[in-house]
């Protein structure tokens, strides 16, 4: 035990020695140019993110063992109150795989922010590429999997990973949310949502990556919770769990809002990628864009906001679990209409009178 205690303080000595020597080095760079300000503004901008984003991990952390309090209380299991067999199967396979999701998503940021922070901004272009998925994401996912089945008590290892890749993320994008708050207005508007250029240059990237940020970490935290639920003590050797306690399903309803409220953002934001999309015949928002794809993107950010709203329990609104079932059904509809009749519809509709369809957008 001893041995494990001077390693841990040798690491993390090592690690702010290498910190101080960087800082020493950038200090003296910039000053042989007289740029000390700007040094200092940029330590300011990664401080304040790196207080910010650990406060937002303490945070979750204290939610996950306050769960892990709740969920580990040993007590009988009744037969019509227990997930068993394909239920239990399916559990724990979306639990897998949605903590290996966001881990794999999580270190190809970190892999960003270190090697080229700035291009965080457009994190969506990159993150499915083959030259940037290299070893270290994949050995991520292997070593991932192997904690979860051989050592599930390991599982508060993963959380602490994901929450040092969400605060090295957000410390090494100061330069992204430097530009979302300082960037001024242009003064020319776009056409599809008569919003200002500077919004799509400079707001528009750090809203994204914040809410994407955010909303990786809070799924990480339920997810591997549930997960500590599934299996603890012989769960895992029985095939069968205990369904939510009353008190568990309202510590997980906040973290629920904040997740489906994240995902609803996102997509509200994503409507303005149309305006960045390479489309066969021109850049940005064509015909379909502005008559199908947006609408339904608007209409599954709403649903989601509203199943997001029917998650509190306000007991004063009638048929609150219709509701909220078919809130969300509506979204995941519309989210599948737009990406399964994308294709059809451009190549029965638009294709065939290209020209005439597209020539206001072109002229955009």
């Amino acid at each position: 035990m001893r041995t494990l205690t001077r390693l841990r303080f040798a690491l993390i000595g090592l690690a702010i020695s290498w910190i101080l020597i960087r800082m020493n080095v950038e200090w003296q760079w910039f000053s042989q140019f007289e740029w000390q300000n700007s040094l200092l503004t940029r330590w300011l901008w990664q401080i304040s993110g790196l207080v910010l984003s650990g406060l937002f991990s303490v945070l979750c952390w204290g939610w996950q063992r306050k769960w892990i309090k709740l969920g580990n209380l040993p007590g009988p299991i009744h037969e019509d109150k227990k997930l068993s067999s394909f239920r239990y199967l399916f559990a724990l396979t979306i639990s897998l795989f949605l903590i290996s999701a966001v881990i794999f998503c999580f270190t190809k940021l970190a892999l960003v922010a270190l090697f080229n922070p700035f291009s965080l901004g457009i994190w969506w272009s990159q993150i499915f590429s083959i030259q940037e998925a290299g070893s270290l994401p994949l050995f991520t996912l292997l070593a991932l999997i192997f904690l979860l089945v051989k050592y599930k008590r390991l599982i508060r290892i993963i959380q602490l990973i994901g929450s040092l890749f969400f605060c090295l993320v957000v410390a090494r994008a100061w330069g992204i949310w430097a530009l979302g708050l300082s960037i001024p207005q242009s003064g020319f508007s776009e056409p599809l949502f008569n919003a200002d250029v500077a919004f799509g240059l400079g707001r528009y990237p750090a809203l994204t990556l914040g809410f994407l940020l955010v909303f990786l970490l809070l799924i990480l935290t339920a997810t591997t919770s549930y997960w500590i639920q599934l299996t603890a003590f012989n769960r895992l050797s029985d095939w069968s769990a205990p369904h939510l306690t009353i008190t568990q399903k309202n510590l997980l309803r906040p973290i629920s809002f904040l997740i489906v409220l994240c995902g609803s953002s996102l997509l509200w934001l994503s409507r303005h990628n149309f305006l960045w999309t390479q489309n066969d015949s021109f850049p940005g928002a064509g015909w379909l864009d502005v008559h199908f794809n947006v609408p339904l993107r608007t209409a599954s950010s709403l649903f989601l906001i509203v199943f997001a709203f029917l998650l509190i329990p306000l007991h004063f609104i009638p048929y609150r679990r219709y509701l909220r079932r078919i809130s969300f059904l509506l979204s995941i509809g519309s989210i599948f209409l737009e990406f399964s009749l994308t294709p059809v519809l451009q190549w029965i509709l638009v294709r065939p009178r290209e020209l005439s369809y597209e020539t206001p957008y072109l002229e955009r």
